[in-house]
């Protein structure tokens, strides 16, 4: 989603941060969350050119992004790099989407 939005032109990014309450100065980490979470409208609205069949894939899978996102980004800002996976909720998560049985 990142790269979707540092793609997208000044006016559309200022746009999206108005639309969504985006802080500027805020960490990309939180930038990439907020835009998953907003998928949906923001490819109703075009505010983004979003390819259909990748919102679906963030669709179906949001709740495993997020989770997995979340994890990668404690883990990169914890110093003693003892970040603990969260194996039981990715379990759970896998196994609701169908992914596992």
């Amino acid at each position: 989603m990142r790269f979707f939005y540092e793609s997208c032109s000044q006016r559309r990014k200022c746009r999206i941060l108005e639309k969504y309450a985006i802080a500027e100065n805020l960490k990309p980490h939180e930038l990439v969350s907020i835009l998953i979470e907003n998928i949906e409208q923001i490819h109703a609205d075009g505010d983004i050119n979003l390819d259909d069949s990748y919102v679906a894939s963030i669709l179906k899978y949001r709740s495993i992004i997020i989770l997995m996102h979340n994890f990668f980004s404690q883990m990169w800002v914890n110093k003693n790099k003892d970040t603990i996976f969260p194996n039981v909720e990715l379990g759970l998560l896998l196994t609701e989407v169908g992914l596992i049985s």
